[in-house]
């Protein structure tokens, strides 16, 4: 309130007086709306001045606001490097996944294959069925292993 005061009542002042020096003839309206300006936000200015105390209390808190401010805004800061890299750790994960899926898919299938074979009694087809298992697998972890 006082810093809005003081910026009328300083505003106000020096236009009116530079308007009485360079104008030959200053009009009545004019008059009668800027010296009460100034009057009313001097008045305003004088009594909403902040005391010696007050100041203090002011200037202390904009100092702990403005320190909380720098530590939230490092914390955030932080916070946002970390789900960066966070998120390039699972694309990558996410391009050995895509690249991994069709081995896998591959891989199910035998498996419910050997266990079909294994319910209707055909075990000779099981030794070819667990060959390609193996050969699935060892690819799927060569493709983990070349992150």
């Amino acid at each position: 309130m006082y810093e809005k005061a003081s910026f009328v009542f300083f505003t106000t002042l020096v236009l009116y007086i530079v308007t009485l020096i360079t104008v030959s003839y200053v009009g009545v309206y004019f008059t009668y709306i800027a010296i009460p300006l100034i009057v009313l936000s001097g008045l305003i200015m004088k009594f909403a001045e902040p005391n010696k105390q007050s100041k203090e209390i002011i200037n202390t808190t904009k100092s702990t606001i403005q320190v909380v401010g720098n530590a939230s805004s490092t914390i955030l800061n932080e916070t946002n490097s970390l789900l960066n890299e966070m998120n390039n750790s699972l694309e990558k994960t996410n391009l050995i996944n895509k690249k991994i899926r069709p081995f896998k898919e591959k891989l199910h299938k035998l498996e419910m294959l050997k266990l079909d074979n294994e319910l209707n009694n055909k075990f000779d087809l099981n030794e070819s069925i667990e060959n390609e298992i193996e050969q699935l697998e060892i690819k799927i972890d060569e493709i983990k292993q070349t992150k």
